[in-house]
C-alpha cells in the first residue's frame, strides 16, 4: 500500500484516538488534518518537512515524528495538551515553538541542530529529556528543570556539568562521549544507572550510595579507592552471587554486541533521511566495537579458566 493510499484511507476514519503511521513513505498528512480525536499519533520515519498538519489534532498527548525531514517546527505551539514529543533526527535549527508546551513531560530531540537553548527552561514540567549529539556545550538551561528523572546528554561537547547538581530527582543520567573532567557534582544524587564513559575523568571520588550500574570506562582514571561499596570483588562472593554477576555480564555482552553490527553501510543508509551524523556519532561506535571485543575476551577466558579448573 503506498502512501497515497493510506491517507485516502484515513480520510474515513475520523474517529481515531491512536495512530501508527511510522516506517510508511508519506510526505502529506494533510488527511489527519479533520482527525480531531486523536491523542497518540506516531509518524516517525516518513517524508514530511513541517508540522502544519498535525496543528488541528488539539487532543494530541503524544506525538513521534522523529527521521523525518521536518525544517521548521512552527505550529507546534498550539499543540498545548501535549506529554509526549519526538522530533530526534530532523533539519530544524529553531526550537522556539516549543517553548509553548509547558505540559511535556518527555522530549527526545537528539540528532538535531539548533543553536539557542533557551526555550527548553520553559518546560518545568520535563521529566525525560534527551539531547543525545545537539552539540551541546553549555548545560546552564538544564538548571530549572528539577524534575527531571532521566537525562540523555552524550555526544556533546561538554566539559563542565555543574547544574547537574541541582537535578535531584535525577535517577538515570547518560553523559557519555563528551570532555568531562571533573564528576563531583554528582555527589549526592540518587542515581540508579550512570554512563559516563569516553570523557576525561580523572578519579571517582564522588558519593552515589543508590547507584546500580556504573560505566566510567575508557577515562582518565589512576584510582578507584572511592567506587560506591556495590562495587565487590569476585573472590568476596557466595557462589549463587557469582553465578549472578556471571548473568548480567552475559547480558550485557548480548547487548553491546549488536554495535558489532553496525557498519558504514549502516551509517550511510541513515542519511538518506537527510541526517548528518556527526563524529560524536562515529567515535561512540567505535568504542562500543571495542567495547564488546574487550568483554568478549574476557569472557573466554573466564571460561577457559573455569574448565581448567574443573
Amino acid at each position: 500500500m503506498s502512501g497515497v493510499d493510506l491517507i485516502f484511507i484515513l480520510k474515513k476514519l475520523t474517529h481515531l484516538k491512536s495512530l501508527d503511521l511510522q516506517y510508511n513513505k508519506i510526505t502529506d498528512f494533510s488527511a489527519l488534518q479533520t482527525h480531531i480525536n486523536l491523542e497518540s499519533l506516531n509518524a516517525g520515519q516518513n517524508g514530511a518537512k513541517n508540522v502544519k498538519d498535525f496543528t488541528k489534532c488539539a487532543k494530541l498527548q503524544t506525538l513521534v515524528l522523529n527521521m523525518n525531514q521536518i525544517n521548521d517546527c512552527s505550529g507546534l505551539e498550539e499543540l498545548v495538551n501535549l506529554k509526549v514529543l519526538n522530533l530526534a533526527y530532523n533539519l530544524f535549527t529553531n526550537i522556539y515553538p516549543l517553548q509553548n508546551l509547558i505540559n511535556l513531560t518527555q522530549l527526545d530531540l537528539q540528532c538535531t541542530r539548533f543553536e539557542e537553548f533557551t526555550p527548553l527552561t520553559q518546560l518545568v514540567k520535563l521529566e525525560a529529556l534527551f539531547l543525545l549529539d545537539c552539540q551541546i556545550n553549555n548545560i546552564s538551561f538544564l538548571k530549572p528543570l528539577v524534575n527531571l528523572v532521566t537525562l540523555n546528554i552524550s555526544a556533546n561537547y561538554i566539559i563542565s556539568i555543574y547544574e547537574l547538581h541541582f537535578l535531584t530527582k535525577l535517577k538515570i543520567l547518560d553523559i557519555y562521549s563528551n570532555q568531562i573532567v571533573d564528576c563531583n557534582p554528582l555527589s549526592g544524587l540518587q542515581l540508579n544507572r550512570l554512563q559516563m564513559y569516553n570523557n576525561n575523568i580523572l578519579s571517582v571520588d564522588f558519593d552515589v550510595s543508590e547507584l546500580k550500574h556504573c560505566d566510567v570506562s575508557y577515562n582518565k582514571i589512576t584510582d578507584i579507592s572511592n567506587l560506591p561499596k556495590q562495587c565487590i570483588k569476585m573472590g568476596q562472593m557466595e557462589q549463587s552471587q557469582q553465578d549472578q554477576l556471571l548473568h548480567k555480564r552475559l547480558v550485557t555482552i548480548y547487548k553491546y554486541y549488536n554495535w558489532m553490527l553496525i557498519s558504514r553501510k549502516t551509517i550511510s543508509s541513515l542519511k538518506k533521511f537527510n541526517t548528518q551524523i556527526s563524529n560524536n556519532i562515529n567515535r561512540d561506535i567505535k568504542v562500543q566495537q571495542e567495547r564488546i571485543r574487550y568483554i568478549l575476551m574476557l569472557s573466554v577466558e573466564f571460561f577457559r579458566v573455569e574448565q581448567n579448573d574443573q
